[in-house]
């Protein structure tokens, strides 16, 4: 045999055929990013699901307890303190789950729902560093918790001696406390329409309307949702940010997110810092204006993933906003009331829609093109109008 030939036979690859092969390899590479992230995207909004549905259990546990009622969204604790938060839903059902053992110290005390109050709270030790995973959207790039050091007070961190706190855990999650305007029976789609007196009016927060299932400070009973359990939201998404780009005359260099969660800045467990009976249209509010606050509540006034500042929203920037670049002139920052506004709504971090909890306990999906007339009667639970095809 030839030797020149069999040398011939033995040749590598050459360097055209390497690069074509590389090539190759990072065209699959690239087509395959896209999809293993939407299958992990898909993995953690089928987690998402699953932490909603334990709200629901938890939920059908405490009716059974409490005659078929579904616990207070926000509670005041109607005292003379300065500061009187009561504790939020979460209160309420966190001890039916896993994590129960927990809140067996909790004390019904003044502002027992608020930890940067001037007068020490007991509870801060259960809150602190409190983390159950179904609080929390695994695809949410939010913090989990607050600030501690920048939201609670010095005497309740002398409380957590010996070692530093950690934080309130702030939920992906918001209770529904109704629509706004109300699209009750009768309110003709204006805020204080409704015939049964519970809208707020339009004051400094928003309109908080009590046409939910968890308005503050009154628990409604299974009976009262009259438009069916699968007809009326009870829990929905709030696990993304805002970006702000800054006003177009001179723009931020990298916009600045923002945190429109219902939670902040007081945490999971903080409730209504008025006397909101929402059955009595003299008693709304304080001094009837509706100028009080509720956190981890909610009322729909704005179509699913508005990602924007509206009327009755309020956020926390999550960085610093930065100065304006030499020579240039931006506006004076607005001084906005503490504390986040009555109509967060609803948002998510997956894209196209949100996931809501049911009254009934399943999890559906809300599309962001949902009609926000169709979206509002989900939110109310005795429009007598069933909202199908959503």
């Amino acid at each position: 045999m030839n030797h020149r030939n069999v040398c011939r036979s033995r040749r590598g690859f050459t360097l055209v055929e390497a690069l074509v092969g590389v090539g190759v390899v990072l065209v699959c590479v690239l087509l395959a990013i896209p999809v293993l992230f939407k299958g992990m995207e898909s993995f953690r909004r089928r987690a998402c699901g699953f932490n909603l549905h334990r709200m629901g259990d938890a939920f059908q546990t405490y009716r059974t307890s409490f005659a078929g009622k579904f616990p207070v969204g926000a509670s005041y604790q109607m005292t003379p303190n300065e500061t009187p938060y009561g504790p939020s839903w979460w209160k309420a059902i966190l001890p039916l789950t896993d994590q129960g053992e927990a809140f067996k110290g909790w004390k019904s005390v003044d502002s027992s729902g608020s930890f940067n109050a001037k007068t020490p709270n007991p509870n801060i030790k259960i809150a602190d560093g409190f983390r159950p995973t179904f609080m929390f959207c695994p695809s949410s790039p939010l913090p989990q918790a607050n600030d501690p050091l920048k939201h609670i007070s010095a005497e309740n961190r002398e409380l957590l001696k010996p070692k530093l706190p950690e934080g309130i855990p702030v939920s992906s999650y918001v209770a529904i406390s109704g629509s706004s305007p109300d699209m009750g029976s009768g309110g003709g789609g204006k805020p204080g329409g409704s015939p049964f007196g519970r809208n707020t009016k339009d004051g400094v927060f928003g309109i908080l309307s009590g046409s939910g299932i968890f308005p503050p400070n009154l628990p409604v009973a299974e009976a009262a949702i009259r438009d069916g359990g699968g007809f009326t939201i009870a829990v929905a998404e709030q696990s993304d940010f805002w970006f702000d780009p800054g006003p177009p005359e001179a723009p931020y260099d990298q916009p600045v997110s923002y945190d429109l969660r219902s939670a902040w800045p007081g945490g999971a467990f903080m409730g209504s810092g008025g006397n909101y009976t929402q059955v009595n249209t003299e008693a709304e509010g304080i001094d009837g204006n509706g100028e009080a606050r509720v956190l981890n509540c909610t009322s729909v006034r704005y179509p699913v993933n508005t990602k924007a500042l509206q009327a009755g929203m309020f956020a926390e920037p999550l960085q610093p906003i930065p100065p304006p670049k030499e020579g240039e002139k931006r506006p004076p920052v607005v001084k906005r009331p503490p504390g986040p506004g009555h109509n967060q709504g609803i948002f998510s971090c997956h894209p196209g829609g949100a996931q809501a909890l049911f009254a009934d306990g399943t999890v559906k999906w809300l599309n962001q093109d949902l009609d926000l007339r169709v979206l509002l009667l989900l939110c109310t639970r005795d429009d007598n109008q069933v909202a199908e095809g959503f």
